[in-house]
This record gives structure tokens, C-alpha cells and sequence, in this order.
């Protein structure tokens, strides 16, 4: 059954947090489902023990939708990811007093976030090197190319041809180092020519839902390259 709203999209969570008690959960869950680690990875990187910032992140998510501030706020610079940095900044600073005020079971329903091998991913981070914020933004690029991935495999599957995103993945970018042609051929049953069609094709159809899913998070579609230039850059500085 698809998502009551698709991922995460500025004007989406704007109205939704003027709705119903069931379309703001719906969104707030789509919102910690698609974001939730860099949020998480952003408040370890300040200090904060494991424990500790799985709470303040889940306080996070729901301080935002429970406030309403998404029915009246205007995205920084026109972009989601920066309003919802900014934001995150504003709530840890005044951490200890909302936290001694909004305690757990303290009538406010948690929000489901899937923390299962968060520290794992964690510990690869170069915090010795690295600031929060470039931590966030760099999450954030992943959060956003790992949706169009997930997207494409999950079409394909709906199309009976999840076994051919499995074999050609790796030619999406980003995707590692492609498999030997002749072993690729033999496993599908398909010619080398009728391979790079495919290939581009998927390429294509990737583009297009990376372009979707970016677009989503800004209040002017005509800046998608300017950001999706962004979260090439952050990516590039990985490391």
C-alpha cells in the first residue's frame, strides 16, 4: 500500500500540519522514515551519547508537526534541507528546557524511527574531521540519492524486472564498479547492445527521480540543479 504522501515534499508537510490528526501522522512518519539519520548523525556529532540523541531526535520530529510550525514557515533560502537544519539548531539550543517540559508518555505519541544500526553507520563518520554541519549535509545527499535508487528498484519489482535492477545497479552513478559484459550477457540472456539500452534507459528513469525527489524539497523548482549540484559537492568532500 503506497505511502499516504510521497517522500518527504515541502508544500506536503506545510498542509499538512493544518490537517487531520491521521494526515499529520502519516507525514511525520514519512519525515523520520526519509531523514531521520542525518538529523540523528548531526546531534552525535555535537556530543550528545547514542541514547541521548535517539531521543532528541525523535523530541525533534515531533516538537516540529505538534508545534505546527510547517503551516506558516517558509523554507531557509527556499529550501527544505536548510529549514530543517535551522530548525534543529534552534531546538537543541534550548534542549534542556522544552525536554524538561515535554517528558516521555507526556500525552505526545512517539514517532516510529527505525534506529537499527544507527551507531554502526555512525561510527564510520570522520567526526575527528568533520563539522555537524557538513555531517548533516553530506547525510542528507545520501538520504536523497538512496530514495531515487529505492524508488527505481521498487518500480522495477513492480514490473516483474527486479532481477535486472539487481545485475545493473552498479552502472547508476555511484553504483561501484559494473560486472564483466560477458558474465552480465550470460545472466541476462541478452545482447551487449540490448544491455546499454537498458543501461541508459535506467539512467534515464533515475535522473528523473532524483530531479522529482530534489525538487520536492524546494519552493522553486528551477533551482533543482543548483541544489542537486550541492548535494554532489557535499558527497564529494566525503572524505
Amino acid at each position: 500500500m503506497p505511502a499516504l504522501f510521497p517522500t518527504t515534499r515541502w508544500s506536503l508537510i506545510r498542509s499538512s500540519a493544518g490537517g487531520n490528526d491521521a494526515q499529520a501522522d502519516a507525514a511525520l512518519a514519512e519525515l523520520c522514515r526519509a531523514y531521520w539519520y542525518p538529523v540523528y548523525a548531526f546531534i552525535r556529532a555535537r556530543g550528545s551519547p547514542a541514547d541521548e540523541a535517539q531521543d532528541l531526535a525523535q523530541d525533534f520530529f515531533v516538537h516540529l508537526l505538534t508545534r505546527r510550525f510547517f503551516a506558516s514557515a517558509q523554507p531557509e533560502g527556499g529550501r527544505f534541507r536548510a529549514f530543517l537544519a535551522v530548525s534543529l539548531k534552534n531546538f537543541l539550543s534550548d534542549q534542556t528546557e522544552r525536554r524538561g517540559a515535554q517528558k516521555r508518555g507526556g500525552g505526545v505519541t512517539m514517532v516510529p524511527i527505525d534506529l537499527t544500526g544507527a551507531e554502526e553507520r555512525f561510527s564510520h563518520e570522520p567526526v575527528h574531521a568533520e563539522t555537524p554541519e557538513r555531517i548533516f549535509d553530506r547525510q542528507w545527499a545520501l538520504a536523497v540519492v538512496g530514495q531515487a535508487y529505492d524508488q527505481l528498484r521498487e518500480a522495477l519489482d513492480r514490473e516483474g524486472r527486479g532481477n535486472l535492477f539487481q545485475h545493473l545497479q552498479s552502472f547508476l552513478p555511484g553504483g561501484g564498479d559494473p560486472p564483466d559484459s560477458a558474465n552480465l550477457t550470460r545472466e541476462l540472456g541478452m545482447t551487449e547492445n540490448a544491455i546499454k539500452v537498458t543501461v541508459h534507459r535506467l539512467r534515464r528513469r533515475y535522473r528523473e527521480l532524483l530531479r522529482a525527489n530534489v525538487s520536492h524539497t524546494l519552493s522553486d523548482p528551477a533551482k533543482v540543479d543548483d541544489e542537486i549540484r550541492f548535494l554532489l559537492s557535499s558527497l564529494s568532500k566525503a572524505y
